[in-house]
């Protein structure tokens, strides 16, 4: 059996997508206007703005701040396992996008400045010149080639990168403005 060099990533990457899916719950960003509002979900307490675990297919959770009241905020699809994965799927592939720019933005820089630094020795004969030139003009090629690649990966995981700041779960409230209380009417 021939040994794949990319096998351990690959496995790397199916465990670690295996295990998101296998995880309880997922966190959850609470805030809220104004901030400092009590929210419990599950057992669980928290203060805005706050992250709390939120248990998959937990329904609701209570937010309430003194004075203004609480509200019931339906969680349904915050708490969704299928959210979940795939969220971690996009930050997964985020990530490996990042990974695999990396060697073609470095092999097409390199490759452009050696190309460039071949081009500067003008001690070649006429004859071996065109040849000269030619294998310059591949090397060129391909190092713009890998910079093109290298910058598209690079660009493509921050889209991903984007996309996963959407998908991140976040709760937010807004509560009335807090009376203030005025002056007496005996003053």
């Amino acid at each position: 059996m021939q040994y794949l060099p990319c096998r351990s990533t690959i496995t790397a990457f199916l465990i670690a997508s295996l295990a998101a899916g296998c995880a309880t719950g997922r966190q959850v960003c609470f805030t809220s206007q104004p901030p400092g509002a009590t929210v419990k979900v599950s057992g669980r307490t928290g203060w805005t703005p706050c992250f709390l675990k939120v248990p998959f297919g937990e329904q609701s959770a209570v937010v309430s701040l003194p004075g203004a009241g609480q509200r019931e905020i339906h969680l349904e699809g915050e708490s969704s396992r299928h959210a979940q994965v795939r969220l971690d799927l996009a930050k997964a592939a985020s990530i490996t996008c990042y990974v695999l720019s990396a060697p073609f933005l470095l092999v097409g820089a390199a490759g452009l400045w050696l190309t460039d630094c071949n081009a500067d020795d003008e001690d070649k004969d006429d004859e071996e010149d065109d040849d000269h030139d030619h294998d310059n003009l591949e090397a060129y090629c391909l190092s713009a080639g890998s910079l093109v690649i290298g910058g598209l990966l690079y660009y493509t995981g921050q889209g991903l990168e984007d996309i996963v700041d959407s998908m991140e779960p976040h709760i937010h409230v807004v509560f009335p403005p807090l009376e203030k209380p005025g002056p007496s009417p005996g003053s």
